[in-house]
């Protein structure tokens, strides 16, 4: 018994001085990791490029009109639209029965950028899709907060008066 605990003890001195020898050196240890990566860059994001190229043909399908392109990009960025629309939403102060609303936006917002984005750009669609979902947004709260009252998509939609036409003949006259 006595040996095992010496052996624990042992143990657990190690890797308190590794602890201190890491803390004390954390600098020079991160310098390495940095110089490491970058002369390595091409092994370690090679497989970053299968990824974009993946992402490529889904934003040609969705510019095409593939079914389903469509519906696999919105599942890669939906963390993406949750958060944003939570986070902007709690910090303007939404209305919870807006926040669908504001949600249905983002949506727009990142269909929009797949039929927009242009992949020889030096920008990534995660960057683009994220500033036009943020614009869309803003824009809808902006719009929201400027009428001081609750605006539904519903609403706006609706705003125009249908004319009163009996048959479709006083509609052409």
């Amino acid at each position: 018994m006595l040996k095992f605990n010496n052996e624990i003890f042992l143990v657990s001195e190690i890797f308190v001085n590794f602890y201190i020898f890491f803390e004390k050196h954390l600098d020079i240890l991160l310098f390495c990791v940095i110089i490491f990566a970058y002369l390595n860059s091409v092994n370690i994001f090679e497989s970053c490029d299968s990824v974009h190229s993946e992402l490529d043909i889904l934003l040609d399908n969705v510019k095409s009109g593939k079914p389903l392109s469509f519906e696999a990009i919105y599942n890669l960025y939906l963390p993406l639209l949750d958060s944003m629309t939570r986070n902007y939403c709690q910090y303007y102060k939404v209305l919870e029965s807006e926040t669908e609303d504001v949600r249905q936006e983002a949506l727009i917002a990142l269909y929009n950028a797949a039929l927009t984005y242009k992949a020889e750009t030096a920008v990534t669609f995660g960057a683009y899709a994220k500033s036009c979902i943020r614009n869309k947004i803003l824009s809808y709260i902006r719009c929201f907060l400027e009428n001081d009252i609750p605006v539904s998509l519903d609403d706006r939609e609706n705003d125009w008066d249908e004319p009163d036409f009996d048959t479709p003949e006083q509609l052409i006259i």
